[in-house]
């Protein structure tokens, strides 16, 4: 259900990509879940009222089926998490997209680039997942959630936004180097 970054491959201009790491949130609501079904089948059975029926069922019966909707609809909710964002870095630039009918795609150039931060809880630590929070130029927050390793994965995409990057036209002339006051092949006869 999750996929931590998908391989590169080459030839191509990706560098890393990424959607939410859902599974340890899956698995933390799988817990809970659990523990709530014991305590409940305990609860249910200390008092008596396990094979009480309701509209013909027995109580805990309900109360396994209750449980397993839950889970179901959180399941789904994180299925829907992961599948409505991918983010995708590239050579020269980091797309954001999210959504899932409608896809919404976020361009961030490397000269749009401005700062980058981590956020990680402590249980973020101990999972290494984090949020990523990259600040454009024109002070928009974007924010890249439920990321598997941020701090690799941060370190990638600052080596790849933080490079300069230097285009020439074709056909135009060569680039000049200054080397201080020595005279230069573009800068025509030189006056004292």
């Amino acid at each position: 259900m999750a996929t931590r970054s998908a391989p590169v491959v080459k030839g191509s201009d990706i560098v890393w990509e990424g959607h939410p790491w859902v599974v340890p949130r899956l698995i933390g609501m799988t817990i809970v879940l659990l523990v709530l079904g014991v305590f409940l089948t305990w609860a249910e059975f200390r008092f008596g009222y396990a094979l009480t029926h309701v509209f013909s069922v027995p109580l805990i019966l309900l109360t396994y089926g209750g449980i397993g909707i839950i889970w179901i609809l959180g399941a789904l909710n994180l299925a829907i998490l992961r599948a409505r964002h991918k983010y995708t870095l590239r050579q020269s630039s980091m797309d954001i997209a999210s959504g899932i009918i409608s896809r919404k795609t976020f361009t961030v150039s490397a000269a749009g680039f401005s700062d980058l931060e981590v956020v990680q809880g402590i249980g973020g630590r101990i999972l290494k997942m984090g949020t990523i929070v990259m600040e454009t130029d024109s002070r928009r927050d974007l924010r890249l959630i439920m990321i598997h390793d941020p701090l690799n994965a941060a370190a990638k995409i600052r080596s790849v936004m933080s490079m300069p990057m230097v285009r020439l036209a074709p056909g135009g002339p060569p680039p000049v180097v200054d080397k201080g006051n020595a005279p230069q092949e573009n800068d025509g006869p030189k006056r004292e």
